[in-house]
């Protein structure tokens, strides 16, 4: 951190909490109708932690940079990447697969997506209510019949709201909405929302796919009209919750709160851990019992320190060239 403000220590908290929802989330993937409490944790989970994410990304975007600043950031640890994936997926658990560059592995996509949203959006803005349009195309894409993965469109278009919204929030904006907004608001305001996602998910018969903004609505099995009003609800529920987080996390300062400083490492890392128990062990299958549940939680939280210590965020700050290998 450059300086050691209230807002950095909200930030990092904030961003901790996500990565740890999301290798969370991907842990559930093989076992979360396994067990009622796993099925919802899943919805929960889906409902809200990659837009306040793709939120956050937005935030920290206001500067812009060239496209050759990008691609050394971005794009370049996305090919990097890929073609570790590759190797790994080849070589190591013994998937066939080919090097898809224009078709993202597991949770690169996020990657690919950062680079078309900070390039675009300094030329999206200047359209007439950008917001308004990126909701709209959000909305239109899943009427679409391209391909899920291809470039990760879908979900380019389905979460770049967020984005847009992150970059052109202020730091007096968010600092207004935590003064105003009492606890027992906040408090009994996500309690509504996560007993809406609890109805949603037990009643509504739709499949949590249609959280990943991936899937277009004839592949969730929804008529357009249906599956647009459910992708609008996911929306406000989702923009609710990650406010709401705003408002309720600390900002002071942990012992773990560093390790939000560069979530990327973690991102990253345990995704290979994950395809690794996904392909050669039968255990996150077979979760189902409360002893199982509680081993699963904790290797999520082991797997958030070891890829937050020191190696493994120089190793990353090397990819994105936030340092060099060799100084000059």
């Amino acid at each position: 951190m450059s300086k050691n403000t209230k807002e950095d220590f909200l930030f990092n908290n904030y961003k901790l909490f996500l990565v740890a929802l999301v290798a969370l989330g991907h842990f559930l993937e093989p076992n979360y109708l396994n067990h009622p409490f796993l099925y919802y944790l899943k919805w929960l989970i889906y409902s809200f932690h990659v837009p306040a994410f793709v939120f956050i990304s937005g935030y920290f975007s206001k500067r812009e940079k060239s496209l050759k600043q990008l691609f050394r950031s971005i794009l370049l640890p996305y090919l990097v990447l890929e073609v570790l994936y590759f190797f790994y997926y080849t070589y190591f658990l013994h998937i066939e697969t080919k090097l898809y560059l224009l078709y993202p592995k597991f949770s690169l996509w996020y990657l690919l997506c950062l680079f078309a949203w900070r390039f675009i959006t300094p030329y999206f803005k200047r359209l007439p209510y950008p917001l308004i349009l990126s909701f709209i195309l959000g909305l239109l894409i899943g009427l679409s019949s391209i391909k899920s993965n291809f470039l990760s469109l879908p979900r380019m278009l389905v979460f770049y709201p967020f984005f847009l919204m992150g970059e052109i929030t202020t730091r007096e904006q968010l600092s207004s909405l935590r003064n105003k907004l009492r606890k027992k608001t906040i408090l009994f305001s996500l309690l509504l929302c996560f007993l809406v996602v609890g109805l949603i998910a037990i009643f509504s018969g739709a499949p949590v796919k249609l959280l990943y903004g991936r899937y277009n609505y004839s592949y969730l099995g929804q008529p357009p009209f249906i599956g647009i009003i459910f992708r609008m609800i996911f929306y406000l529920l989702a923009i609710s919750i990650t406010l709401l987080f705003f408002c309720i996390l600390p900002n002071k300062s942990y012992f773990f709160t560093k390790w939000g400083y560069s979530t990327m490492p973690i991102y990253i890392g345990h995704g290979f851990v994950y395809n690794y128990f996904k392909q050669q062990k039968s255990w996150l299958e077979n979760i189902e019992d409360w002893p199982d549940i509680s081993l699963l939680l904790f290797l999520c939280l082991f797997l958030v320190f070891l890829f937050s210590l020191p190696p493994f965020q120089l190793a990353m700050d090397y990819l994105t060239g936030k340092r060099r290998l060799i100084s000059r």
